[in-house]
């Protein structure tokens, strides 16, 4: 297998976005308890696009760099991170994620299956509360932040189709 360091790049620049965002952005850009979960949608898109083990290192390296204030959290987060990406991987095998609802779909159910563990994990009293308060809110936001994300890529929005109406 020939190795090159330019293969890695995206996926710093990945890593460094995840980390300037829960830095710089993740208060700014939250809307009441809901906010922008940006390491699963990252892990979830990676593993759409990309093979299995790029995804699962992937997904262990940015939950490494999301829990780096708490590091008593930090192997269920590369855990589940990695669950995220085994099962975005699998679904893009036995699904047709050529289909932009799919591809939502998909990211949906990787940032609430990370913002279950998040709260399972972290939160000593008022699971359910925070759930329903915070999680699920959550994961909408970051679902529409998807989906927003993915009309673009998929072209669905341009800058074409947008001169064409005006």
């Amino acid at each position: 297998m020939n190795f090159s360091l330019m293969r890695l790049i995206p996926y710093i620049v990945y890593l460094f976005l995840i980390s300037m965002f829960q830095v710089l952005l993740a208060e700014p850009l939250s809307i009441g308890s809901a906010h922008i979960a940006l390491a699963p949608l990252i892990i979830s898109l990676v593993a759409i696009y990309k093979p299995q083990v790029v995804a699962i290192w992937f997904g262990a390296a940015a939950a490494f760099v999301v829990n780096t204030g708490s590091p008593e959290a930090a192997a269920a987060g590369m855990i589940v991170a990695a669950l995220i990406a085994i099962g975005a991987n699998y679904f893009k095998s036995r699904l047709n994620l050529d289909s932009l609802p799919a591809k939502v779909a998909v990211v949906c159910s990787g940032s609430l299956l990370f913002e279950m563990a998040r709260v399972t994990f972290l939160s000593t009293s008022e699971v359910f509360h925070i759930f329903a308060v915070e999680s699920l809110p959550s994961t909408l936001y970051t679902t529409a932040v998807a989906y927003m994300f993915l009309l673009f890529k998929d072209r669905y929005i341009s800058y074409d189709r947008v001169r064409e109406v005006f």
